[in-house]
């Protein structure tokens, strides 16, 4: 494959909602420049945005539920059946990552996830052997491609953009 064509890094911004896929536009940063970061994809958990009802449980009576019988919607019902979809959700995040890396060819990865996040993520790093990781323990998820690129460079993660830090959030 053709040098032009390889991403220096590859980089994750996520948190319990989504996660999103950048890679260091490899032709600038070769042009004399630091490089520019480009999202390229972006996976979406659905689950997070709709608690779990007690029909979500399998083999829930929805009408036991209101009686607090099988299938009830209880506080630790719904913190596991949370946790496990945070973890499910952690593997698909690994599973982007290794497409990523694979397809762009790099080996560099920073991650940048809020505090749970991360943690879920640091479960699935036996997947990403081979791979160098740097980390950043911060929701930055909402940020442009300029304001993210500041920030890591910032925080020494990549190299110092230049550009002014600018902070636009994304809805």
């Amino acid at each position: 494959m053709p040098q032009s064509s390889r991403a220096p890094y590859c980089v994750v911004v996520a948190d319990g909602a989504r996660a999103r896929f950048f890679w260091l536009h490899p032709t600038r940063a070769r042009s004399g420049g630091n490089g520019v970061l480009e999202e390229r994809v972006g996976i979406v958990n659905a689950a997070h945005r709709h608690p779990m009802a007690s029909s979500d449980v399998p083999g829930a009576d929805p009408r036991r539920a209101a009686s607090g019988g099988v299938g009830r919607n209880d506080d630790a019902s719904e913190a596991n059946w949370r946790r496990e979809n945070d973890r499910r959700f952690a593997t698909q995040i690994v599973d982007q990552l290794l497409d990523c890396c694979h397809e762009w060819h790099t080996r560099s990865v920073i991650i940048v996830a809020d505090k749970r996040t991360l943690g879920m993520l640091r479960q699935k790093t036996d997947r990403l052997g081979g791979l160098t990781i740097r980390e950043l323990s911060r929701d930055l998820s909402r940020f442009d491609e300029t304001a993210l690129y500041a920030h890591l460079g910032a925080a020494g993660l990549l190299p110092v953009a230049p550009v002014q830090l600018r902070e636009r959030h994304i809805h």
